[in-house]
């Protein structure tokens, strides 16, 4: 009987590798088929367009293909290190991370303390990729030490809804940049560059952070309750703007500078 148990157990452990295996090739085959596609649509952040307070270099870059997220490329540039991390998503959903750290090289003076990094040497450092399935990982492979504290799921799910907003709201996020003066007050003004916008009041000037969701803008971030402030959009068009604030019910028609005209892209990267 003893035996018997023993049997069991270890084929139950090969059933179970073998299902994770298969597992893990489907998810290797859509990393494939998501790789050999060439005719995405992509959109292109960086630094403030979508992260507060921020204290180093980086950008991302979503891939889309018949409105469907499938790629998220994040690239970040600290003052010792750089790393690349590549989301992928399938059904909406997070299957595997890919992420490269790369360290720059250490320039030592003649007594052999820091002097300085070379930005122009550096070498990998660390690389990882994670599996997941429903949610929740199920493999990881790891190689070197990471100096990244951020968590690969949160990170991921934060960029999604980014991304998918300004896929989402695109064509407004396009008619809004450039200056909108008050009709009622000249002294009164927005101006609207990617997701930043600056609020002019008489003798006060403030700039925000914005996002679009369907008719709504939503100046501040997510976490900023005392400057948030939110807009209904009741009218929008090359020349004339029309906002109502939600919190007052106060409705005003701004029009574009003359000088400002619509813009044909944003989002994309410089090249």
């Amino acid at each position: 009987m003893k035996h018997f148990f023993i049997v069991l157990f270890f084929s139950s452990i090969c059933i179970f590798s073998m299902a994770q295996e298969n597992r893990i090739e489907k998810i290797r085959s859509q990393i494939n088929y998501i790789n050999s596609q060439k005719d995405y649509q992509t959109f292109y952040l960086e630094n403030n367009d979508y992260i507060d307070h921020v204290d180093m270099g980086i950008t991302a870059t979503s891939c889309f293909k018949n409105d469907t997220l499938f790629k998220i490329i994040e690239k970040a540039y600290f003052n010792y290190y750089n790393s690349t991390t590549e989301y992928y998503y399938w059904d909406n959903e997070l299957f595997f991370v890919y992420t490269i750290e790369n360290n720059y090289e250490v320039i030592l003076d003649e007594d052999s303390s820091f002097l300085e990094f070379n930005y122009d040497k550096q070498y990998e450092s660390f690389n990882g990729r994670y599996y997941f399935e429903n949610g929740k990982e199920i493999k990881r492979i790891e190689k070197g030490e990471s100096y990244s504290s951020i968590t690969q799921e949160i990170n991921a799910e934060s960029l999604r809804v980014e991304f998918l907003n300004i896929q989402r709201n695109y064509e407004t996020y396009l008619l809004l940049q450039g200056k909108w003066i008050e009709n009622k007050n000249k002294d009164n003004s927005f101006i609207f560059n990617k997701r930043s916008i600056e609020i002019s009041h008489s003798k006060t000037t403030e700039y925000q952070h914005f996002t679009v969701n369907n008719s709504r803008i939503t100046l501040g971030w997510d976490d900023d309750e005392i400057h948030s402030n939110k807009y209904t959009i009741k009218k929008l068009n090359s020349n004339e703007l029309v906002l109502v604030q939600e919190s007052t019910k106060k409705k005003n028609t701004y029009k574009r500078q003359k000088d400002s005209l619509p813009v044909t892209q944003i989002f994309y990267e410089q090249q």
